[in-house]
C-alpha cells in the first residue's frame, strides 16, 4: 500500500512538469482506479524503486510473428529450428539508443541512481 502510495505521489508531482515532454502511446489512456488513494508526497529522504518498460517495436514483433509461424509449419523449410535465447533478444529488444533515453532522463530528470537494464532490455529498473 505504501509503495502504490509513493508511485501515486510522484506521479502526481512530477505530472505537470513532465506533461508537454510526456509522451503517451496513441492508444494508451491515462491509468485511473477506485482503489488507489492520493496520499502523503514522498519524503526527501526516501527511495523508490521504479520500472521503465520499453515497448518493443511493432514491424519486429510481426516479423517475429512470421518467423514463428514458419519455425512451426511443417514442411517448411525453417520447420523445428528453433531460436536460441540470444537470436530471439536480438530479434525482439528494444534498440540501444531507446534504453539509452530512459536511462538518461531518469539521471537528468530524476536523480536515478542503481540503474539495471534487464537481460533481455525489456525494462529499466531505477532508484530514485
Amino acid at each position: 500500500m505504501m509503495m502504490k502510495k509513493a508511485v501515486l505521489a510522484l506521479a502526481l508531482s512530477g505530472a505537470a512538469a513532465y506533461e508537454a515532454r510526456a509522451r503517451m502511446e496513441a492508444d494508451v489512456s491515462k491509468f485511473s482506479s477506485a482503489n488507489w488513494v492520493v496520499g502523503e508526497r514522498v519524503g526527501v529522504d526516501e527511495t523508490m524503486e521504479l520500472t521503465f518498460w520499453l515497448q518493443h517495436n511493432k514491424a519486429d514483433v510481426a516479423d517475429f510473428h512470421d518467423l514463428l509461424m514458419e519455425l512451426s509449419t511443417p514442411g517448411s523449410a525453417k520447420y523445428g529450428k528453433w531460436l536460441s535465447r540470444e537470436e530471439v533478444k536480438a530479434k525482439l529488444s528494444p534498440s540501444r539508443e531507446a534504453m539509452d533515453v530512459v536511462v538518461d532522463f531518469a539521471i537528468a530528470e530524476m536523480g536515478a541512481r542503481d540503474i539495471h537494464i534487464t537481460k533481455d532490455g525489456a525494462a529499466i529498473k531505477v532508484s530514485v
